[in-house]
Parts: C-alpha cells; structure tokens; sequence
C-alpha cells in the first residue's frame, strides 16, 4: 500500500520520570497503525536525558514516525498546581499552540500513559466541525457539578449536566486554538481559580473548552480505575456497554496515580502495557518489589506510596 504523504501529527508530553511509558506509547502507536500511514510525533519534553533519548528512538525504530523534540517555556507555568502524582509536564499539553509549527493546524495529544491499540488515523480523519477539540467523557468525574467535578461550576455559568472531559486524548483544532487564544485563557482560569483546582490542567480545560467539545467514542480513552463494574449511577453506559469497552478500548489509558510499572497495579490490560513494553529499549523489565499490604489505613496508603516512590526509582 501506497504511503499517505501527509503524515498524522500526535503531541504528547514527558519528563524523565515518564521515558519507559512514552517508548510503549509509541511503539504500541505504531503496532496498530494503518501501513499506509505515517506519524510526526512532537515530544514536549523537560530534561530528558540523552541516553533515554536514543533508548527511545531505538523502540520506535521504523520509518513511518518521525520525532521533533520540543522543549517548553517553563516560566509560562510557574504558577500552575502542582501536587500529589502530577507534576509540571502534565501541564504541557496546553501549550500546543505555541510549541508546535503554525504550519500544523490539527493535532492529536496523547498522554505518556496511554497505549494505542486501534488505528490512530481513524481519530485523525474525524471531522471536528465548529468545535475546537474532542475528548471523551471522564469514567470518574462525569460532569462538572459531580462531587468531584469542578468546584466553581456555578460561579463559572456552566450547566450542572455539562459533561467533564479527560484530557488524557485530545483531538485539537489548533488554528482555532490559537485564533481564540485558548492557551492564555486556560492559563488565566487556572490562576484565578487556583484554590479550586481540583485535576490540574484538566480543569482548566474543561471550564473554557467543555461547553464545545465534541464527545468521542468512550473506546478512544478507558480510563477507568480497575475491573470492577461500578454502580449503575457512576457510569454513563450498561453493564453489556461497559464490558465491550472494556474488552476492547482502543486506546487504553492508566490514568490514576497506580500505573502498570507500579507494583500495586491491578489494571486489567496491565499485561498490554508489558507486552509493547517488551517490544522497546526496556524489553524484560519488570518492577520487582512485592506489593504493599492491603488495608486502608494511614500506615498501609504510606506504605502503598513509599513503593509506588521505590518503583519510579528502578525504573531503568
């Protein structure tokens, strides 16, 4: 099959911490993409090593993806929330506009996390129409006035049912994004509401971008906590739903604090993650600490995070 000369054009963002998950990302990409297409893969990326560099170069040695390197204006995020399991780099994909050639009008961000498993060029062709992204819907805040959701929704002008978005997978219309100037207006809500910012960037993304965001297929983003089946409430989908999604997403995302690389992780396409894993620069890595102690307790979560810390340490 002949190559399409125009190449999909994928964003994500990474630190060191996050090097071995981003080679998976992009070898998982590459595992499930049409042979007729091609990738250019913008790295926004914070003190990445040289040696963790080539390692991931080496995995995603193939000629249909092409890598650029981005280095982001850290000054331009300095006041951003920053605690728990996220730090600065999860704040990165708001700054696509700026970072990435005018020349490139439509983009797809993924996080570092996530692992592809369905052609990525059938996200790209989709039409975005008059709206300036689309996400799918959170699995664990489903609106904005959820008890988790944004805390100022009311202050804010949004409706209680506006559904609330992960960010974990984006398809941006970035012409737009730069036309309404999204970058500054989502930087500016998160300043101004700082006290109330709850998930980092993703807040701030859905209060100025929810109203307008197309709603994509649940399958593109499982970002789920684990394998139960929650109640009937917490859940926009049947049980017969939630179980075909969950048999095959297409694009899987380990977006709570608990990854597969951790040793508490009982994500049920944990397995997945390993098998691109063994396909880049990490093949046969695996975290060996035993897992923490269940309980709920103070002593068994600082125990749970005390392994979590050991893990990121080993990670090679």
């Amino acid at each position: 099959m002949a190559i399409v000369s125009d190449p999909i054009v994928v964003v994500t963002a990474a630190d060191e911490g996050y090097t071995m998950p981003l080679a998976v990302m992009g070898r998982s990409l590459l595992g499930s993409l049409d042979p007729g297409r091609r990738v250019h893969l913008y790295v926004i990326a914070d003190r990445v090593a040289a040696r963790s560099r080539r390692r991931i170069r080496a995995s995603w040695g193939n000629g249909r993806l092409e890598v650029t390197w981005l280095v982001p204006d850290l000054d331009r995020l300095r006041h951003v929330k920053v605690d728990g399991h996220v730090r600065v780099a999860t704040y990165f994909r708001l700054l696509v506009g700026t970072l990435l050639p005018h020349t490139v009008e439509r983009a797809i961000y993924l996080d570092a996390d996530v692992i592809v498993e369905h052609d990525l060029g059938l996200l790209w062709d989709l039409p975005l129409d008059r709206h300036p992204i689309a996400a799918a819907q959170d699995w664990i805040v489903l609106t904005v006035s959820a008890p988790n959701g944004l805390a100022n929704w009311r202050e804010l002008g949004l409706e209680a049912t506006q559904k609330y978005f992960n960010a974990g997978v984006l398809l941006i219309d970035l012409e737009r994004w730069r036309r309404e100037q999204t970058e500054t207006r989502i930087l500016a809500h998160l300043n101004a509401n700082r006290q109330s910012v709850r998930w980092w960037d993703q807040d701030g993304l859905n209060a100025v971008l929810g109203r307008d965001c197309l709603e994509l297929d649940p399958r593109w983003n499982l970002n789920i906590r684990n394998r139960t089946f929650p109640s009937r409430e917490s859940l926009p989908f049947s049980r017969r739903e939630y179980e075909a999604i969950l048999a095959s997403p297409w694009i899987c995302h380990f977006a709570t604090h608990v990854k597969p690389w951790h040793t508490d992780c009982e994500h049920p396409h944990r397995e997945r993650f390993f098998h691109y894993l063994d396909e880049t620069a990490w093949a046969g890595w695996r975290p060996t600490r035993p897992a923490p102690q269940p309980g709920t307790g103070l002593r068994a979560r600082l125990a749970r995070l005390a392994a979590r810390l050991r893990d990121r340490k080993t990670m090679p």
